[in-house]
């Protein structure tokens, strides 16, 4: 991935946070509440855990990925 590439990505990231009014410190807190939720039901190892949130259809999509330990 280029320089440039990188940069419009964050950028992206950036607008996103901003239209949906969600700082990262939001998203960061929130991931701590996850994990300490579903550890209590499943087993994951929470440095795989991902948190997106993107822009669909003047819409904010907020992604959770959590994969599961056999």
């Amino acid at each position: 991935m280029s320089s440039k590439e990188i940069a419009k990505e964050r950028l992206q990231v950036i607008l996103v946070y901003d239209r949906a009014k969600i700082e990262p410190k939001m998203i960061e807190s929130l991931k701590e509440d996850l994990i300490k939720a579903v550890s209590k039901y499943l087993t994951f190892e929470p440095d795989n855990m991902r948190i997106e949130l993107s822009q669909e259809d003047n819409k904010s999509i907020l992604r959770i990925d959590i994969p599961l330990k056999d």
